[in-house]
């Protein structure tokens, strides 16, 4: 059987008819659904790394989106990602970062002591019972969920995630993935009536080509999942496949 990238891996994983077909050796090597690997490897490479994308390749999401300076916001399994960082020397000051390695949050709470109003915890993203209900604005997740889904009892895993996500989310706030996982691989996840909000997909070309890109270049591509929480009162599960025209001014 073929071995597949660590990319190739994490677009699949977590779809029923595709994920047994991927080598177990090989996710057993690439264990980024657990934290001792995560442990493991923040102890040998303390140095800044961005999966997927930086906060440039970003922020024309945000601003779509509509993120204010005053927002909360939580970043979930923030690694030793530098958008923390670049987004704080924006003004957007009030940040949660929480990561389940507790070597991670060691490396960045000392990288980031200069940051005072900046903040990390070591956390489990499956219970976030430290976080109260309705506490953020905004919870951005940038392969997170992809990791949730490498690891055992995956889909369990990620429901437990994304109800905490849910309940941790004022009405009105915002939950962005940022993922390698298509939308036959995500969507259903996602798109459940108990989590209250509504689904927009776009897509961010990968960095090495630097602009946007239409939805069916999927080689090219990372998948950003926009999930607006509804008012208490609503419940919906639909997708809204915008296109990334939008994006563009």
């Amino acid at each position: 059987m073929e071995i597949r990238s660590p990319a190739a891996v994490l677009a699949t994983v977590g779809h029923p008819a595709l994920s047994p077909e991927v080598p177990q050796a090989f996710l057993r090597f690439h264990d980024y659904g657990k934290v001792d690997y995560w442990d493991e490897r923040y102890r040998r490479d303390a140095e800044p790394f961005d999966w997927f994308q930086r906060y440039a390749g970003l922020k024309p999401i945000f601003l779509e989106v509509g993120i204010e300076p005053s927002w909360k916001i939580l970043v979930l399994g923030c690694g030793t990602s530098r958008v923390s960082e670049e987004m704080y020397a924006e003004g957007y000051k009030s940040i949660v970062n929480v990561d389940y390695s507790s070597v991670c949050i060691t490396n960045m709470q000392r990288r980031c002591a200069d940051k005072e109003e900046m903040t990390f915890l070591q956390m489990n993203a499956l219970d976030m019972s430290q976080l109260g209900n309705h506490e953020f604005n905004l919870v951005f997740d940038k392969g997170t969920m992809d990791c949730v889904l490498c690891g055992d009892n995956s889909f369990d895993n990620v429901a437990k995630m994304l109800r905490e996500v849910s309940r941790v989310l004022v009405p009105g706030g915002v939950y962005i993935v940022v993922s390698y996982g298509q939308p036959n691989f995500r969507l259903s996840h996602l798109q459940r009536d108990e989590y209250n909000w509504t689904v927009t997909m776009k897509t961010i070309q990968k960095p090495s080509l630097n602009v946007q890109a239409p939805i069916d270049e999927k080689d090219n591509v990372h998948y950003v999942y926009i999930c607006k929480k509804n008012a208490a009162e609503e419940t919906q599960g639909a997708v809204d496949h915008a296109p990334t025209a939008a994006l563009t001014n």
